[in-house]
């Protein structure tokens, strides 16, 4: 699975996420697939990604990684090769989401 490329900058030469979304700076870029990838966008959910999650086997903290890792278009296994920090910013960013 590909890295999630940014292609618009914002004056503050920020990325910039669509509509909804957020970019999550990490504070420990992941290398997947031979890329650094150093920002993460995550989507807000719909109802379809929570289904999807539940739907699959495994453990509730298995659900919840593939949870984001579909909303940030990312594979779980890489989600898995996250720093704890930057994977507890991600939860937070999905709680921000669904409250």
């Amino acid at each position: 699975m590909q890295a999630h490329e940014f292609t618009q900058v914002n004056p503050k030469n920020k990325p910039e996420a669509p509509m909804g979304a957020q970019v999550i700076i990490l504070k420990f870029p992941l290398t997947a697939d031979g890329m650094i990838i150093e920002t993460l966008t995550m989507r807000r959910p719909l109802v379809r990604d929570r289904l999807i999650a539940e739907k699959a086997n495994g453990s509730e903290i298995e659900k919840e990684i593939r949870l984001i890792a579909n909303l940030c278009d990312m594979a779980p296994q890489h989600i898995e090769l996250l720093d704890l920090s930057d994977y507890q910013t991600l939860q937070e960013r999905l709680a921000d989401f669904l409250s």
